[in-house]
């Protein structure tokens, strides 16, 4: 069916084209009978005149040869757009190509190039390739100066190399970011624990705790601070808010009993005692908290 209207667009096409043709060569017959001279002129005359429709005649020619190939190519365009509509609503309806190439530039949508770096990245990180990694996180953050997740992950690698002034500046510049990022939080007090940095861990403790984030690790650093700081019955008091959020935390038991032992404080070292008893699987460490809880 498609190829027979093919056919019948090609014959009207071609119609059009002999009567236009015809139109022009009429046209010029007549222009030709015009400038035929009178019998007397000379022959001179006439020999010029006939050269000179003979030009006129092959140019026309020439012309209606140019008309013919554009009007066929027009008309095979034609012909070409209206067997692609008729194929189109055999396959579903008008408007099926149209709405398939926006689907397919959705697709073809380009690729964040952040999101490469960060893939890139963590792909290094995992192989332990730590300075490329770094390399890629920079470059990211030369776009993005505020991505705190990119922050994260510097402080991340400077722990793991031991480059602590590093880790601590990069955590604290996450702070001047966004003060309430708990998590950077955390890790700087981690940090400060690590390098013996007990003032810093007690104003950075209470800064958290003012900001109402009162959690068990909280204030086991925060009691930490006060122990290494000479305040054993501050932190002993800190250390049993600890508990008291996370009964079952081995760690906040542990800081409690040895505060409690220390203040000789031994009803509340017996009350951590018994808890841990039903916690921790350490029969030496056990062992040792109970010998010095006895002789308190």
């Amino acid at each position: 069916m498609v190829y027979i209207v093919l056919i019948v667009i090609i014959v009207v096409c071609l119609a059009v084209i002999f009567y236009l043709v015809g139109k022009k060569a009429k046209k010029l017959r007549l222009i030709a009978v015009e400038a035929i001279p009178e019998e007397k002129q000379s022959e001179v005359k006439k020999r010029l005149l006939e050269v000179k429709l003979q030009k006129r005649l092959t140019g026309a020619g020439k012309g209606s040869v140019n008309l013919v190939r554009k009007i066929f190519v027009a008309a095979w365009s034609v012909a070409k757009g209206i067997v692609k509509f008729i194929k189109g609503k055999k396959k579903g309806g008008l408007f099926t190509r149209p709405f398939q190439e926006v689907r397919v530039k959705r697709e073809l949508k380009p690729v964040d190039a952040a999101g490469d770096k960060l893939l890139e990245a963590e792909t290094l990180i995992k192989k332990r390739k730590y300075d490329e990694a770094e390399e890629k996180y920079i470059e990211i953050l030369k776009d993005d100066p505020k991505n705190i997740d990119v922050y994260m992950a510097l402080g991340e690698i400077y722990m793991s190399r031991k480059e602590w002034e590093a880790a601590e500046e990069t955590y604290r510049h996450i702070m001047r970011i966004d003060p309430n990022f708990l998590p950077a939080q955390k890790e700087l007090s981690g940090l400060l624990e690590i390098t013996k940095k007990w003032e810093d861990l007690k104003q950075l403790s209470q800064y958290i705790l003012k900001n109402g984030s009162e959690e068990a690790w909280v204030y086991i650093r925060l009691g930490l601070s006060y122990r290494r700081s000479g305040y054993p019955d501050l932190a002993e008091e800190y250390f049993e808010k600890a508990a008291a959020l996370e009964p079952k935390n081995e760690a906040a038991l542990d800081y409690l009993l040895e505060a409690a032992i220390i203040n000789k404080n031994k009803s509340l070292a017996l009350k951590a005692f018994n808890t841990l008893l039903g916690i921790s699987k350490d029969a030496i460490k056990l062992q040792s908290y109970k010998d010095k809880i006895d002789i308190l």
